[in-house]
């Protein structure tokens, strides 16, 4: 639909996008509202939800998931650790696990 126009009814060439137009504002109006659900859940998470109690509950490989449960400053306590993989290293490790940390080295042999 074409801007800066009061009333699209005056226009026979607009006629056919009305029923469009009034469901397209319908389902804006919807997802609008919608939103409130995001916001509802993302502050009764920060104060209600439950915390995180282990330093790899998904088992990721990447390195953010190596930082302690309770931070520091700098995130890791000692050293910065080191990077050996790729970040998405998911495969059998040998030992029956599906994911190798970024962190773990590599197995010769």
């Amino acid at each position: 639909m074409p801007r800066r126009y009061y009333d699209y009814s005056a226009w026979e060439t607009f006629r056919p996008f009305e029923s469009l137009n009034t469901f397209i504002s319908i389902v804006v109006i919807i997802v609008f509202f919608a939103q409130f659900i995001f916001i509802i859940n993302f502050f009764v998470s920060i104060f209600k939800g439950r915390k995180a109690t282990t330093e790899n509950p998904w088992k990721a490989t990447t390195l953010e998931w190596t930082t302690p449960v309770h931070h520091v400053h700098g995130n890791w306590s000692g050293p910065v650790p080191e990077v050996h993989r790729w970040a998405y290293d998911y495969r059998d490790d040998g030992a029956g696990g599906d994911f190798i940390p970024q962190t773990e080295k590599e197995k010769t042999g």
